[in-house]
């Protein structure tokens, strides 16, 4: 997050939908606005968040989302809204702070981030309807997008650059010398700088961007102030040294860190004043100390150090006898155990292969390694749920898509995680077949007629709707019918009238025919016997 802000980003997030003052993340880290959710009359949603972790409220109950529907068909129903769902939650209401940051930052006065924000919380509306608090269950209160875009710009306040430190000698050996100062560098980045003033202590010595003064021998800390045209101000030092014998600059190098590299306790190091200098003559001398210890002399010794943090002293003296100090840090540090590298192996997509919502998956995670050491304890969880403790383990999953993550720790307790995602597509029906032929008779004394129920089903046996079933008639009676199921899966065909002297009449079911299924001839079946689930006779009545 401090990334993203310092590349210049608005960082908006929801504050969480447990109605509690919970901290929720990433809302409640610093640099983002942290959303709650109010209802369609002004109060808070009783899902949404609040107290001191939510910045700023906005409507999040009932909103048209761009999250579409599992099933979408044309209405013309008043009120349709075609193919998306009507979701609530602090996620639906933090795209109406989002938006209005956006709209915030084209203002043409409007130029970081910070102000911004500044802008979007401190426009805030902190009254509901009859001056009732809209949501004191906030820091600021509601989003208030009209006065948002009105509201005054924070001042930035200016730079002031009273320019690089200065050594310079008494050219005239009178005890003064004319110095010529630079605030030119000074900078408003949101108006322009009025004023400049240079002060010594509590002396003004100049009241010019870049004026020149007399400095006696001797160090002078100067201070320039800049006025911007807000009357805001800035501040900034410049050292101005007026040397006779000007002493000599110790330079101790930059602060060292380091590792024991073999694990014996101590690592030796390269210490470096080569850049320590002295203006008006010669470093004769170079002291390397630790507190009142001396450890060695020279410009770049080699000393060994043991494991902890060194502060070191380099005195240099000049061919005058004047000295100068410099300090530097020198860390050596154990060396690291290695955290294990994780491997949850690449993600994987199955499907329920016999539709009873859940299938069995092997997981990998032996692809997890440690350089340093091994790996002793796997730890397979989704969400906080702890599926196993093996490195390949097999798990039942639910219909659905998983994300699972693998926590590896090594024999120094150092741990690394990794996450797979595991999607479990639903059960697919290929065929169709006869589940059910059930027959029924009627007549008189000179006809009879014969009918015959078809119970459609898929692979998995369930009923199939709006499959068209065919067959052809033998024995009493003769020709072919289709029938078409309903909800139920069922349908009937009736024979056309049979004789008197017809004793039965068979039908047989010649082909079913249903959107993305084929027929399996194979798979007709008959659950009470009175049929071979493809054929089926009727005696007469």
């Amino acid at each position: 997050m401090q990334f993203a802000w310092n590349a210049g980003l608005v960082i908006v997030a929801g504050a969480g939908n447990d109605n509690s003052t919970n901290l929720f993340y990433p809302a409640a880290f610093d640099h983002v606005i942290s959303v709650g959710a109010f209802d369609e009359d002004h109060r808070r949603a009783t899902f949404s968040n609040y107290g001191t972790g939510v910045d700023i409220s906005a409507p999040g109950n009932v909103i048209l989302s761009a999250y579409p529907m599992a099933a979408c068909l044309p209405s013309t129903a008043p009120g349709d809204i075609g193919c998306y769902n009507w979701l609530s939650g602090t996620s639906m209401a933090t795209p109406h702070v989002s938006g209005a940051a956006a709209l915030v930052w084209s203002r043409a006065d409007v130029t970081s981030n910070q102000q911004v924000v500044d802008i979007i919380l401190n426009s805030a509306d902190p009254q509901g309807v009859d001056a009732v608090r809209l949501d004191s269950w906030t820091i600021h209160g509601g989003l208030n997008l009209h006065d948002a875009m009105s509201f005054g710009v924070t001042n930035l306040p200016p730079v002031a650059n009273a320019g690089p430190d200065q050594t310079v000698p008494d050219s005239g050996s009178d005890g003064v010398e004319l110095i010529t100062l630079n605030g030119g560098a000074s900078s408003d980045s949101d108006g322009s700088i009025l004023a400049y003033e240079w002060r010594e202590g509590t002396s003004v010595l100049a009241l010019e961007a870049s004026p020149s003064i007399f400095l006696t021998v001797g160090v002078h800390t100067l201070t320039l102030q800049v006025t911007d045209d807000r009357g805001a101000t800035g501040t900034d030092t410049v050292v101005i040294s007026v040397r006779g014998n000007t002493p000599p600059t110790a330079n101790a190098g930059a602060d060292q860190t380091v590792t024991d590299g073999d694990g014996n306790g101590v690592e030796t190091v390269t210490l470096d004043g080569s850049a320590s200098s002295d203006s008006d003559g010669s470093i004769p001398s170079y002291e390397w100390s630790e507190g009142a210890a001396v450890l060695t002399t020279g410009v770049s010794p080699f000393v060994s150090f043991a494991v902890g943090t060194h502060t070191l002293t380099l005195r240099v003296t000049d061919d005058q006898g004047a000295t100068g100090t410099d300090t530097v840090v020198v860390t050596v540090n154990a060396r690291p155990n290695t955290p294990p590298t994780a491997n949850a192996g690449a993600d994987q997509t199955v499907t329920d292969g016999d539709g009873n919502g859940v299938e069995t998956v092997t997981l990998n995670g032996g692809a997890s390694s440690d350089i340093d050491g091994s790996i002793v304890r796997y730890e397979w969880r989704e969400g906080s749920t702890v599926l196993a403790t093996i490195a390949a383990p097999a798990v039942t999953l639910m219909v659905g898509t998983h994300t699972l993550t693998l926590t590896v720790t090594d024999n120094n307790e150092a741990t690394g995680s990794d996450t797979v995602v595991v999607t479990v597509n639903p059960f697919a029906a290929s065929s169709t077949h006869v589940g059910d032929l059930d027959s029924s008779a009627s007549g008189n004394k000179s006809a009879w007629t014969a009918r015959v129920t078809i119970t459609v089903h898929d692979t998995i046996h369930q009923i199939v709707a709006g499959a068209v079933v065919s067959g052809t008639w033998s024995g009493g009676a003769t020709g072919t019918g289709t029938c078409t199921t309903g909800a139920g899966g069922t349908c009937s065909i009736v024979s056309a009238s049979l004789r008197k002297r017809d004793n039965t009449a068979t039908f047989t079911v010649s082909g079913i025919t249903a959107a993305g299924l084929s027929y399996s001839v194979n798979q007709n079946h008959e659950p009470d016997g009175d049929s071979t689930g493809t054929a089926i006779t009727i005696a007469k009545p």
